[in-house]
């Protein structure tokens, strides 16, 4: 037990001598004697740590670019081999000689590793001398290896496929795959949005680890008493683990920023082994964390601090705490079973998107640029106005990059443990690797704010229920039953009991879906996956029959467009087709060309399909169109539908997709309109089979919201436009109204395929909602074949183009023919004798004045 005497006085002002040292080890460290190097043939060449196998050899020019053409199937004999990393050091630039404790600590290796210092394989404190789960931090201990000068670090990593196969021998049933049986991210097996690049290297942080007496392990702050008055105090607690090697009296201080400070010491007897210490911090007028949309997200920033008087440690980086509470709520009604969040008590719509990795090979976001390209990506969420992203299964536990910028940008995090569509092991050996990795993540995460549910995997229960496993596999029904215990063992037992124990107050769902979506309970019972108009090719029409209680995946492909396509074909070559080679490569899903034309024709009428640029073009249409109509009936419908995740953000390669957001970054036609579809307050239609159009007005903010809807038709020659009858609207919080219908019979003689009607919500003079809709479908509009006028200015490091025409234009799309400009707008309909100006912004000046292109749908 510890002994703890409050310390009325605060924090200690004294800055004694540290306890710890911690050495990176990279090319960047004064002790590095050489930079990092990989063997190949015999050879040493330089590598980059964090990082991996296949960037290493490509920076080399061992491989070919695996991105470029069909190279993915070239370098597979890469996955195959046993790769050995080596590093010089010295250890005596940090005084190693004043330290009792020195310990390599390996923050991820991927994933079989040997580990040896100075000749010697070294053990870790599992007692293994073999990594076995990417996902794990390994620490060493080498005080009896590590020497003062010249250490040799040695790395070597073993292939996965072997191991799987001879785990999967061992069995008496046969398993969809055979991937399941090693610990490290799945999707480098290969997805249908992924190349199979099943790599190996030290992803993340290695560094000498030096302390004496003590150290902080970990700080977890625990809201107490949380309160939604503001004018009450908000209770924390400061929950502080430190590592003894003595029994010694200690202060323990704890500094609470925002922008205040709030200063708690407590002394305390540590005793030998790990000790927890429990500080209460009470903040005064706390200052509420909101998501997106819903209110500023403040951060309080704590810093803990360890001393004797003599010596200290301090946490390494300051812990980032929000004051907000999240809550899921599973209610059975009459509908069937509810699955909606409250965040401070209030209810939130939650509207966003599956998260894949970002980057094909796990190591590559952990170096220099990898914090700008989440920084791109979630601001790029953000600024659509979506509040909650899902962690898909089968990648990462991301870096912390990743959910700091989410704590920042105000999106809720639904985070999956690394379980994705295949029944995993569950022996005892698996169960406790998996606890320690579960063990070490949640307690990583448990302080963000943006925290929101765990999830214990990715469609797990759905396959094994509906998937074909058992017929297909010729499992016997003992057998499917024994698969059946093993998913409760490790996902409604173990994952759950990990999640509740070490981050209390937040939930966890043990898979997702609830049901599969060819259960009727898909859209009464939980959260769905509906994959009915992609894999079973309907209608878009069924979005609305088939709108679940929270919408957790759904998607349709589309293409990118062509400068993205540059970076993986030349140009001048024939693989930019239809058909190449290439784009076979680069396009996972057997039907998926198949699947987009068809819709092209239902939806767009649109037939011309031999040219990349227009197909990919048109694709993008069709996406925007379809999962806007989804997202629409989602939000309308949010009496039984309280979220709506697309699948999915963002792709880890060049490729034909699901995604809103290219492989380079570039905004496709989707991503665009989400601004309008997922804003706080937003306009919302539903086509009827009449020709008629169901108007409504949608509120997600914590007010109501008062104004006037107005609503003109503009005919698509360009003929005067009709104003119709100004409609008050008053929609409650959290609420939807329905504020009109409209019929054929109010177009005034035009025929419905000739108008285009906009839709403007106004409090005032402002602006707060707008879209453009149509009675019919796109490809039956009358759409007139006439040139768009462009204006451009440019101003070294953006240019303004502003855009007229005397005709409607749909999606009209602006191309800068370099492929550099990052545009405002793009994509956009365009009404008749309207001007619009967009902005195209470039990372660097541009001397010469960039060209540009502009086109619109023509069928």
């Amino acid at each position: 037990m510890l002994t703890v005497l409050l310390l009325l006085s605060g924090c200690a002002s004294k800055k004694p001598t540290s306890t710890v040292h911690s050495l990176r080890l990279s090319s960047q460290s004064g002790c590095v004697r050489n930079e990092w190097q990989f063997q190949y043939r015999g050879q040493w060449y330089p590598a980059t740590v964090p990082g991996n196998i296949h960037d290493d050899l490509l920076r080399n020019r061992l491989i070919p670019d695996p991105f470029w053409g069909t190279n993915e199937d070239s370098v597979q004999w890469v996955s195959d081999s046993s790769w050995l990393y080596q590093l010089h050091f010295d250890a005596d630039c940090v005084g190693e000689a004043n330290y009792d404790h020195k310990e390599l600590v390996f923050q991820g290796l991927d994933t079989y590793a040997e580990v040896w210092l100075n000749g010697r394989l070294l053990k870790a404190e599992n007692g293994e001398d073999l990594t076995d789960n990417m996902f794990r931090c390994w620490i060493f201990d080498v005080s009896n290896v590590l020497k003062q000068k010249e250490n040799i670090l040695e790395v070597r990593f073993l292939p996965t496929a072997s191991r799987d196969s001879i785990a999967a021998a061992q069995l008496s049933y046969a398993l969809p795959d055979t991937r399941v049986f090693t610990r490290k991210a799945q999707y480098e097996s290969g997805w249908d949005w992924g190349p199979k690049l099943n790599t190996c290297g030290i992803w993340k942080d290695v560094s000498l680890r030096l302390w004496n007496s003590f150290r902080i392990e970990d700080v977890f702050v625990r809201d107490t008493k949380p309160t939604m008055d503001t004018t009450k105090p908000w209770e924390t607690s400061v929950e502080v683990t430190v590592v003894s090697d003595v029994r010694k009296r200690v202060h323990v201080c704890v500094e609470a920023h925002n922008p205040k400070e709030v200063s708690v010491s407590r002394r305390v007897t540590l005793e030998k082994g790990t000790n927890t210490i429990t500080i209460p911090v009470i903040l005064e007028h706390p200052q509420l964390w909101w998501p997106n949309g819903m209110g500023a997200q403040n951060l309080y920033y704590y810093h803990v601090t360890v001393d004797d008087g003599r010596q200290e440690d301090h946490a390494a980086e300051p812990v980032v705490h929000g004051l907000r509470t999240v809550e899921l709520v599973r209610e059975k009604d009459s509908i069937g079973e509810s699955f909606a969040f409250l965040v401070n008590g209030k209810p939130c719509f939650m509207r966003g998107a599956d998260w894949i990795p970002a980057a094909s090979y796990p190591g590559t976001l952990n170096v220099s640029d990898g914090d700008a390209v989440y920084f791109q990506l979630l601001k790029s969420a953000r600024d659509v106005n979506m509040n909650m992203l899902r962690v898909w299964g089968g990648g990462l536990y991301e870096h912390d990059a990743f959910y700091h910028y989410c704590d920042q940008f105000g999106l809720l995090v639904w985070q999956d443990f690394m379980f994705a569509c295949n029944p995993y092991p569950a022996d005892t050996t698996f169960l406790n690797n998996v606890r320690y990795e579960a063990m070490e993540q949640v307690k990583r995460l448990r302080n963000h704010p943006c925290m929101a549910l765990w999830c214990g995997n990715n469609e797990i229960h759905n396959g094994l229920e509906d998937w074909g496993w058992q017929n297909a596999l010729g499992w016997t029904d003992s057998q499917y039953r024994g698969l059946m215990e093993d998913f409760s063992r490790l996902f409604e037992q173990q994952l759950a009991e990990v999640v509740e124990t070490y981050h209390p107050g937040v939930s966890y769902v043990s898979t997702s879906p609830t049901y599969g979506w060819g259960h009727a309970e898909c859209c009464t019972h939980g959260c769905s996956h509906y994959w009915g108009v992609w894999w079973g090719e309907m209608p878009f029409e069924v979005w609305w029959d088939k709108t679940g209680r929270f919408m957790a995946e759904y998607g349709f492909q589309s293409y990118p467009e062509l400068a993205t396509w540059r970076s993986v074909a030349d140009s001048t070559s024939d693989a930019l087709r239809l058909g190449s080679a290439t784009l076979k490569q680069h396009q996972k899903h057997a039907r998926g060309v198949e699947i987009i034309r068809k819709a092209m024709l239902d939806d767009f009428s649109y037939t011309r399909m031999d040219n990349l640029g227009e197909f990919a073009y048109v694709s993008q249409l069709v996406q925007a169109y379809g999962i806007g109509q989804a997202i629409e009936a989602h939000r309308i419908r949010r009496d039984r539908c309280r979220g709506t995740l697309y699948w999915q953000l963002n792709d880890c390669w060049p490729v034909a997709s699901w995604s809103s957001i290219d492989f380079m970054g570039r905004w496709k036609a989707l991503h665009y309109r989400l601004r309008d579809v997922y804003a706080n307050v937003a306009i919302a239609t539903h086509l009827l089979e009449n020709n008629g159009l169901e108007i409504y007005v949608v509120n997600d903010s914590l007010g109501m919201v008062k104004g006037e809807l107005h609503i003109t038709l503009w005919p698509t020659d360009g003929k005067n436009s009709i104003s119709l009858p100004v409609r008050k609207i008053t929609v409650p919080s959290d609420g939807v109204v329905k504020a009109c219908t409209l019929s054929p019979k109010e177009l005034s003689g035009m025929r419905p395929e000739q108008v285009a009607i906009q839709m403007e919500l106004k409090v005032g003079k402002r602006l707060l909602a707008q879209k453009t809709d149509f009675l019919v479908r796109p490809g039956r509009l009358d759409l007139k074949r006439e040139n768009i006028h462009q204006e451009v200015h440019h101003l070294g490091d953006y240019s303004e183009i502003t855009l007229t025409s005397p005709v409607f234009q749909y999606g009209v799309f602006v191309e800068d023919v370099s492929g550099r400009g990052i545009f405002t707008d793009n994509y956009f309909h365009l009404l008749p004798g309207k001007s619009k100006t967009i902005r195209v912004d470039y990372e660097d000046p541009v001397s010469k004045a960039p060209e540009f292109t502009v086109s619109s749908f023509r069928k």
